[in-house]
């Protein structure tokens, strides 16, 4: 859980960012772009976001412990622990597994993400992101909370058949993108222009050689007085 300031502050970003959900959380660190996007839509509604309520755990510290040690040894499954114990909950228990060790919670979150509805907006704005080149897809995949593949399969659909109507209108922080894209046609044009310069060139060499054989022959029957035999 994130403490009303740390909301607040994502949320005030946000905004100062032009509405930019995938660059917010990139500054940030956090929350996912899902997240986020709650907590607009309730600042929006209510021009605030709700204060946190201090909350009063019914377990002890003891049971706690005795929690978060049988999940440890025991394979790490949550879902078995609290079938053994009989407590707590298994959001409780994530949520002790998070503030006992905070590199374990973000291993689990990996591993079981859930699944994620993201919007057409989201999806767009996942793609232009993979296309500056300044993230990798497992790294956009984190901010918007989906697997990497999820990221994959946007890039397929929206740069298949939608790829003009998403580069109908970029973005202003795309404008780096679209000057390298320029420079990379006019150096493929340039490319193709001294091919073909090669090209000729080499005919006209081959003409010359040709030229110079028939000179050579031409010379030798003339000193031998014989008839000039000239073959193609």
């Amino acid at each position: 859980m994130y403490s009303f300031e740390k909301r607040l502050k994502a949320v005030e970003l946000y905004f100062e960012l032009g509405n930019n959900a995938a660059l917010t959380v990139r500054r940030l660190g956090y929350p996912d772009v899902t997240s986020l996007a709650h907590w607009v839509d309730e600042y929006e509604r209510n021009q605030s976001l709700h204060a946190q309520k201090h909350r009063y755990s019914k377990y002890s510290d003891e049971e706690k412990e005795r929690a978060i040690q049988y999940y440890l040894k025991n394979g790490k499954n949550i879902l078995q622990t609290v079938k053994v114990l009989g407590y707590p909950s298994r959001p409780l228990l994530k949520a002790w597994i998070k503030e006992y060790n905070p590199l374990e919670a973000e291993r689990r979150c990996q591993i079981f993400k859930p699944h994620v509805r993201c919007t057409e907006e989201q999806q767009l704005q996942a793609v232009r992101e993979s296309c500056r080149g300044d993230l990798t897809i497992s790294e956009i995949a984190a901010i918007y909370n989906v697997t990497p593949s999820a990221v994959s399969i946007w890039r397929r659909k929206l740069l298949g058949e939608g790829r003009n109507q998403v580069m109908q209108k970029p973005p202003n922080e795309d404008k780096d993108s679209i000057q390298l894209k320029k420079e990379k046609l006019e150096l493929e044009a340039e490319v193709e222009a001294l091919r073909k310069e090669a090209c000729r060139l080499q005919l006209e060499n081959d003409v010359l050689k040709k030229a110079a054989e028939l000179l050579k022959k031409i010379r030798a029957s003339v000193l031998k007085n014989s008839p000039i035999e000239i073959r193609p």
